[in-house]
């Protein structure tokens, strides 16, 4: 059951704003609480997921190895720190389009590896098959006018037909 129908695209705007926020808030969280590591010069493919035995001295973690940028060496760095960088580069702000969801991959370390983003198209726009004649297709504006968008109790997007 849907929880309650979107009368305005602000209010699915405000929802990709406050979550691309949140994922820049814990990216800056991490960082203070590491303040020797720079995200921009950290390469956060991990190099080698084995820690040695070495943690984290600001929390305690597990240090991984990744390359630095400016070094362009091995260095250790916190696995948080890691998760952190990863998920703030799954930011989405495409023009055009609207965040919807979101399905995270991880390794068998548990640390995030890539993700699917489910966006869709604010706009109407027209799709041309290889035969037959072009088909237009609802952007998510038309959906909501026509009562068409909700929000489930889980805080998903549902896109009815």
């Amino acid at each position: 059951m849907p929880r309650h129908r979107v009368a305005d695209i602000a209010e699915l705007v405000a929802r990709q704003q406050a979550r691309n926020q949140k994922l820049l808030d814990d990216l800056q969280s991490c960082c203070e609480c590491h303040p020797d590591v720079d995200p921009d010069d950290i390469i956060p493919s991990v190099l080698s997921r084995f820690a040695h035995g070495e943690k984290c001295p600001e929390c305690h973690c597990s240090m991984v190895t990744v390359e630095s940028k400016s070094e362009g060496d091995r260095v250790q760095v916190c696995r948080d720190v890691i998760g952190a960088i990863k998920m703030a580069s799954l930011i989405v702000d495409r023009p055009g389009e609207l965040w919807l969801a979101s399905k995270y991959k991880y390794n068998p370390n548990g640390m995030v590896s890539g993700a699917i983003h489910q966006t869709i198209q604010i706009d109407d726009y027209d799709v041309t098959p290889r035969e037959g004649p072009v088909v237009r297709v609802q952007g998510l504006r038309s959906r909501i006018t026509a009562g068409k968008v909700s929000i489930g109790d889980a805080g998903e997007v549902i896109l009815e037909s």
